[in-house]
């Protein structure tokens, strides 16, 4: 859930300048994402990237985990 929030702000920064560039809408203030010369919004989605990759690297080590687990489970379910 994490995740999906950060990467839908993300996601919606760049289409409201996607809006604004084809003139669907007025100019609204919002940044890009990683282009734009403000340091502050440069920092948030560099810190916003970062959690959304420390959420991907932890539900791969789950994964794995799992698997393991349930490798352990057959091999024991095999000497029974």
């Amino acid at each position: 859930m994490l995740a999906i929030g950060l990467g839908l702000n993300i996601v919606i920064q760049a289409f409201a300048n996607i809006a604004v560039s084809v003139q669907l809408v007025p100019a609204t203030g919002l940044t890009l994402p990683l282009i734009s010369m403000g340091g502050t919004s440069f920092l948030f989605t560099c810190i916003a990237f970062g959690i959304i990759l420390s959420v991907s690297r932890f539900v791969d080590q789950a994964y794995e985990e799992k698997k393991k687990l349930e490798q352990m489970e057959m091999a024991h379910a095999d000497h029974h």
